[in-house]
């Protein structure tokens, strides 16, 4: 036997250049015991198998993996790519490639081979096919007496913006989709509204005695609708569901602010102002109050507690002192 593993381990010496040495054998029929000197790996197997394949089954498997990584990068430069990642295992398994285009993304090589190739060009492609010629919105804004001023961030999708003023001059900027959908100057529907509540156009007539405020508060959707998201719809102190959006800002005071800007006479009556001075007055309280903060939601309880220590004139450093409050227990909101 000690002959037998003398001239098995001289052809090993001879077929893979003294990489495998083996320590037992009980003769062919049973499974021998090899030591990989690659890798310091002992294993167990036939010796016509080890004399027909040489390495252990991790040198094998780690050739292989990095014979075939080499493949792979070399298919991939071939197509002008190159490939990022360090490892390859099989045809199913994402890898990052660096394309022609500059865009690097995660593919399989399977899909790869099949001639895909970036993904966010392939996206864009899409939405090029997507796309309405410029002259269609050109178009659009002509029926509509609007002058097409353009695209503020470029044409991508239906969720790029649109510019554009109406007739009166009003600047609109609105999502592509919204305006196909609903193409209309916003500044100009609001004064529609407002005259179609105002005066005795409005259903609740009654000599002019309507609060100027509850109008114009039904013309501010769009504040409170992004008061709500910013706040994740929930009462900022108790983290509750809300009742109200508050003013940071005190609401009246706003109307107050556009009143003296405008040279106006204060009136809490609509029937106070005529007809241009209720536009006039409209449009200056919409533009004051986008240059104040968003709202902050709370229970109705908790607001009416704020207003009850605070007052009808508080600041916003006064509302966050209040949250302060509350939050360390000073103020008892139960």
């Amino acid at each position: 036997m000690k002959d037998t593993i003398l001239n098995i381990q001289e052809e090993l010496d001879i077929k893979f250049d003294k990489s495998i040495k083996i320590l037992q054998s009980e003769g062919y029929n049973k499974k021998s015991k090899f030591l990989c000197l690659l890798c310091g790996k002992e294993w167990n197997k036939f010796i016509t198998n080890v004399l027909k394949y040489g390495v252990c089954d991790d040198c094998k498997n780690g050739r292989t993996r990095k014979e075939k990584f080499l493949e792979v990068s070399n298919y991939i430069e071939s197509q002008n790519c190159k490939i990022l990642s360090n490892e390859y295992f099989n045809n199913k398994q994402k890898i990052e490639i660096l394309f022609q285009c500059g865009h690097n993304s995660f593919i399989s090589f399977d899909a790869f081979k099949r001639g895909q190739r970036c993904c966010i060009c392939g996206h864009n492609k899409v939405g090029e096919l997507n796309r309405m010629p410029i002259s269609f919105f050109e178009d659009k804004c002509k029926n509509n007496k609007f002058i097409f001023l353009g695209f503020p961030d470029g044409y991508k999708d239906r969720k790029s913006k649109i510019e554009f003023d109406c007739e009166f001059g009003h600047k609109n900027i609105y999502t592509i989709g919204h305006f196909i959908k609903n193409g209309h100057c916003s500044t100009c529907r609001m004064i529609d509204f407002i005259k179609s509540v105002s005066g005795s156009n409005a259903p609740n007539w009654k000599g002019g005695v309507t609060e100027f405020s509850l109008n114009i508060r039904n013309s501010i959707n769009k504040w409170k609708k992004e008061s709500m998201k910013f706040c994740d719809y929930k009462c900022v102190i108790t983290g509750e569901r809300f009742d109200v959006v508050h003013h940071l800002y005190p609401f009246h005071k706003i109307i107050e602010d556009a009143v003296c800007e405008l040279n106006l006479q204060f009136s809490k009556n609509i029937s106070g102002y005529s007809d241009e001075e209720n536009i006039l007055l409209t449009n200056k309280i919409l533009e004051l109050h986008d240059k104040h903060p968003l709202g902050v939601c709370l229970k109705k309880s908790i607001h009416e507690k704020f207003h009850l220590l605070y007052g009808y004139n508080a600041t916003e450093e006064d509302f966050y002192n209040f949250k302060t409050l509350v939050q360390t227990g000073e103020i008892n909101i139960n």
